[in-house]
């Protein structure tokens, strides 16, 4: 909604007639607003500043994501009046409202409000008209109309918060105040307050301490240096107790709009947002970017890093999160968020609930692929091995290995090979001990050597090797496996040899293994 356009005439208050009664009033609500313009003899606009005995917790839209802010100060709200020749006893005054911010809804209910002022009396109403207006910008015209927080559109996040921060600045100019650091006495425009613990420091001060820290790299030193400052200490370790029961209440509804404290990974520093304010330079703003989210990156145990040890970047997905967590934790807190950090710095239960932690659940296996955020390597968050599908059983490492899984490993280690280029497990139900693997990798099924693709069978002729010389069908019958109740196929009984392949099938599917030209191998 654009600002409403206004034509402001030249004629002054000592040019109306006195004599008429309704340039007298208008002359008489001027001493009292002098603020009013004037439009014509019978005419004038006033701004009623929308500037609430406490600051409003403004929803941006009510669907998700909810983005909640405190506000003190909106865009006024723009008052036309023009008075007809039969006004007061027979007509009401002409009322126009305008606002970029307050809804079309909230305009009229206004307008019918101010209207009935004139119908109960019949009378002069330019001050109880004005008057009115200015009680209802107490309460933002719908706060405290038995709601807890104003719900507005996400449109005009933006302007609000940009209004509301200038105003603040205004108003913080024309004050006096002693600096944190050099405690000399400056006015508000040599000096910084700063959000939400609202400790005022000099802007000299300010700057030269960020500035150094920021180039030194220690990002953890630039946050408020008030050493009593509420958001530089850390929360009291609670005492061990038995879980008391809670009595069931229901929520106020402050808490069911309030944005929930982040949890901090890092002590609390200074959004950029906030060092721009200051005055420090562009080239200074995105050094602590940086080193900003590369410190609160070491200090997530979370922090997933390519598993190559050339690279050790963080992964995308570590650094999607942690910005999303950077920026919640940006966000200028509001009161109630700083009595739940005093109750959290007290040892108290701030969510009223002693209920242990849930159990981690196990991850399912779409969200194990993860990407390296600068050498594009694609690996595996639970083995960090390259990666390698999605229904490929892996497993943590040095995570402790289940009683099936044990069994599963000595089996492989005594009745399998491994492929010397992929690693696959091959098992040989019968044949000879010459290997293809899927890969195309030719190799020894006893001693795990490669083969020779153009003379595979020289490995076994080859007295060099005395392990595998004149070995090419020692246990062609399969007695890797016949003390585990696989037998090589017997004629005489095809339908035994058709269930336990089907058994033996069953048993190493996971594994992707493949026979060669001459036998067969799983």
């Amino acid at each position: 909604m654009e600002p409403p356009s206004l034509h402001i005439s030249s004629i002054c208050i000592d040019d109306l007639d006195q004599d008429d009664e309704r340039s007298s009033e208008i002359a008489t609500v001027s001493y009292i607003f002098p603020e009013l313009t004037l439009l014509g003899p019978h005419s004038f606009t006033l701004s009623i500043a929308v500037s609430p005995a406490s600051p409003v917790l403004v929803v941006f839209s009510d669907e998700p994501p909810v983005v909640a802010r405190t506000i003190s100060h909106f865009p006024p709200l723009q008052l036309t009046v023009t008075l007809p020749e039969s006004y007061p006893l027979e007509a009401p005054p002409n009322i126009k409202l305008e606002s970029t911010w307050v809804t079309k809804e909230t305009l009229t209910r206004l307008h019918k409000e101010l209207v009935g002022q004139w119908e109960e009396i019949r009378d002069q109403v330019l001050y109880a008209v004005i008057d009115h207006l200015v009680q209802k910008a107490e309460e933002a015209f719908t706060y405290g109309r038995g709601t807890e927080s104003l719900v507005v559109s996400k449109d005009l996040e933006e302007q609000l918060i940009a209004f509301n921060k200038k105003s603040l600045k205004d108003e913080f100019n024309k004050g006096t105040y002693e600096c944190g650091v050099c405690l000399e006495p400056k006015k508000g425009k040599a000096c910084h307050k700063l959000f939400p613990c609202n400790h005022v420091f000099c802007i000299i001060c300010l700057t030269d301490y960020y500035a150094t820290s920021i180039t030194e790299g220690d990002v953890s030193n630039v946050k408020c240096m008030e050493p009593s400052c509420i958001l530089n200490k850390k929360p009291k370790q609670a005492p061990d107790r038995e879980p008391t029961p809670q009595p069931e209440i229901a929520e106020p509804a402050e808490a069911q709009t309030l944005p929930p404290l982040p949890k901090a990974i890092l002590p609390p520093t200074l959004p950029p947002e906030e060092l721009e304010d200051l005055g420090l330079s562009s080239e200074l703003v995105a050094r602590y970017r940086v080193l900003k989210r590369k410190a609160a990156l070491d200090a997530d145990p979370a922090t997933i890093y390519c598993p190559r040890s050339w690279c050790q970047a963080p992964s995308r997905s570590s650094l999607e999160e942690m910005d999303k967590n950077i920026g919640t934790r940006d966000l200028y807190l509001t009161e109630q968020h700083l009595e739940l950090k005093r109750a959290e710095l007290n040892g108290q239960n701030v969510d009223g609930k002693d209920e242990a932690p849930p159990d981690p659940q196990p991850m399912h296996h779409t969200e194990r692929l993860d990407v390296c955020s600068s050498c594009a390597y694609s690996f595996c968050k639970v083995c960090l091995k390259g990666w390698h599908g999605d229904y490929v059983l892996c497993q943590r490492k040095n995570a402790p290995k289940t009683e099936e899984e044990l069994a599963t490993e000595e089996y492989l280690h005594s009745a399998a090979a491994q492929c010397p280029t992929c690693g696959a497990h091959v098992i040989k139900a019968y044949g000879c001990n010459h290997m293809l693997c899927r890969c195309k990798t030719h190799f020894c099924f006893l001693c795990g050597a490669f083969l020779m693709a153009s003379d595979p069978y020289k490995h076994f002729n080859s007295k060099e090797n005395e392990r595998c010389y004149m070995k090419l069908w020692e246990g062609e019958d399969g007695d890797g496996m016949a003390g585990r109740g696989v037998r090589p196929p017997d004629p005489d009984h095809p339908e035994e040899e058709e269930d336990e392949e089907d058994n033996l099938e069953d048993f190493i599917a996971p594994f992707p293994l493949e026979g060669d030209s001459d036998e067969e191998a799983w």
